[in-house]
């Protein structure tokens, strides 16, 4: 004869009277406070021993299998995004001509701050100046 194991499951009003209603969850300084915590000095398991050259040898060459053909974060460039060439910028119609940047137009008119073309291109006011 085979004997069938119960597995034991509490009923709800038995979870409900361990339930803490005043339990608050630990905030994220808290937690991340004690994860430092748990590995400082002598709780660290590398605490007070050295490491021999080839278990350093052993890391290089987990390393380099991990990072193969990852680029360097210095040695990615980004491309190099000023006037017409960057995507975001916007093409303007100001008093009779066309400029592909906000700055262009800034410097045609001898304007200190975008803000004046800017300004100009939001308000009805200047009906001969918008955005293409």
């Amino acid at each position: 004869m085979s004997s069938i194991k119960c597995i034991y499951t509490p009923t709800p009003c038995q979870v409900l009277r361990y339930i803490d209603w005043n339990y608050e969850p630990p905030s994220h300084e808290e937690l991340i406070e004690g994860s430092t915590m748990s590995n400082k000095g002598v709780l660290n398991p590398m605490w007070g021993k050295t490491t021999s050259d080839k278990q350093k040898a052993a890391v290089a060459k987990a390393a380099s299998k991990r990072f193969k053909g990852v680029p360097k974060w210095y040695k990615t460039h980004t491309p190099i995004m000023h006037g017409s060439d960057n995507p975001r910028a916007r093409k303007i119609y100001a008093e009779g001509k066309e400029y592909d940047t906000i700055k262009e137009c800034c410097d045609a008119y001898g304007f200190k701050y975008h803000h004046n073309v800017r300004y100009r291109l939001n308000h009805d006011k200047w009906t001969e100046w918008y955005y293409l």
